[in-house]
């Protein structure tokens, strides 16, 4: 008669599984940790232990289905859920939710739309323009 030469623990599985604490990169695919969602503009499967938040490829916000119902409702409770996914306590709006979620995409427009950078623009524009009227008269 054979020896066992080991025995399985129980719960094995559940060590793996277990989640660190914060958001990190895992590459488990939703195998190994619970299903939050696909990320909508690159696909990237994202599991409990990368967590709601910024893609980590894209930058997009992905969110599961409770926090997306309650991201439409665009109310104050919406607000402070978006500044928790975003880690961003000054954010005022839902811009970013109109721009697809790209975090990037609404600090650019921001960027371009903020008033400093706008005069600064003028002045650019308004020096040209001079610069072209000289070089008109000669």
């Amino acid at each position: 008669m054979l020896k066992k030469r080991f025995t399985l623990v129980d719960g094995v599985d559940k060590i793996s599984s277990r989640l660190r604490q914060g958001r990190h990169i895992c590459g488990c695919q939703a195998r190994i940790h619970n299903l939050i969602r696909n990320c909508l503009n690159c696909g990237r499967v994202v599991c409990e232990q990368e967590g709601s938040g910024p893609c980590f490829y894209c930058g997009t916000i992905v969110c599961t289905r409770e926090e997306r119902q309650i991201l439409k409702k665009r109310d104050k409770k919406a607000l402070e859920l978006l500044r928790k996914l975003t880690s961003n306590p000054q954010l005022q709006n839902f811009d970013i939710l109109d721009s697809g979620g790209n975090l990037e995409d609404i600090q650019s427009i921001q960027q371009k739309l903020s008033l400093s950078s706008l005069a600064e623009s003028i002045q650019n524009a308004q020096k040209y323009k001079q610069k072209l009227l000289l070089a008109d008269k000669d």
